[in-house]
């Protein structure tokens, strides 16, 4: 965190001149606008700066479509195994982990992708027995694996400070995921509308903006659920594999 500070603090920030970000008068040719009710409702005036807690690790699983979630991911039958397992995982494996080796939080979020192995129909995945698990700063995916095998290799990841060696079935495998960066944004509609509504439009403009600029191959953009800070939607974060 001290050397991302360091970074950012003498970092030399590029400025875009795109008039349309400056237009007074904002038009719909070719930009999506937030609703009005949404667009007030959303907080423009606090202080951003400390809102979100430091973390060291995040890791996703994949939930299909972001929109058919509920409020509670625990509410949900199939997701509520890999959110509840996953999350035991991450306690499991700082209790197990030496003194002082595993400080800094680690955050559990699904993600709206379908998994590896899954059709793009079975788009509502929430109820599969296997799915995949995204790790970071690792920029690993864990794929073809159960809640119980998940949590597993998480508990591992976690206590020991890197991914085992031996995973616990034939069908799991751990591949580096095939991005510089990800865009994360919140969709979680049915826990909050305003992250609802704004994100699936952000994520819009980031993949129009990314392939104007020819970054498809390189940066891609996906939803995932509630992390905090509904009130300033849309919230974003980004891992980079150079900051990680």
């Amino acid at each position: 965190m001290r050397n991302l500070q360091m970074m950012t603090a003498t970092a030399t920030l590029d400025f875009a001149e795109d008039p349309c970000l400056t237009c007074a008068a904002p038009c719909q040719d070719g930009h999506s606008l937030y609703p009005e009710a949404i667009a007030k409702a959303i907080e423009t005036k606090g202080a951003l700066l400390g809102t979100m807690k430091p973390y060291k690790r995040h890791l996703m699983y994949c939930a299909g479509r972001g929109d058919e979630w509920p409020g509670s991911l625990e509410d949900e039958l199939g997701a509520k195994a890999f959110q509840t397992r996953l999350r035991k995982a991450v306690a499991d494996g700082d209790n197990a982990g030496a003194a002082g080796s595993n400080t800094g939080r680690t955050i559990v979020s699904a993600i709206d992708r379908v998994p590896e192995g899954h059709s793009e129909g079975s788009e509502n995945v929430a109820a599969v027995l296997s799915t995949e698990v995204l790790l970071f700063p690792d920029f690993k995916a864990l794929q073809g694996v159960t809640a119980d095998e998940g949590a597993a290799v998480v508990s591992d990841w976690i206590s020991k400070g890197a991914l085992p060696e031996t995973l616990p079935s034939a069908d799991a495998e751990i591949v580096d995921l095939p991005y510089d960066a990800l865009v994360f944004v919140c969709v979680h509609k049915k826990r909050d509308k305003r992250c609802g509504v704004s994100g699936p439009l952000l994520i819009e403009e980031f993949n129009h903006v990314l392939q104007d600029m020819g970054l498809s191959e390189k940066v891609t953009c996906a939803g995932i659920s509630h992390f905090g800070g509904h009130k300033y939607a849309g919230n974003i974060i980004v891992s980079a594999e150079a900051l990680c």
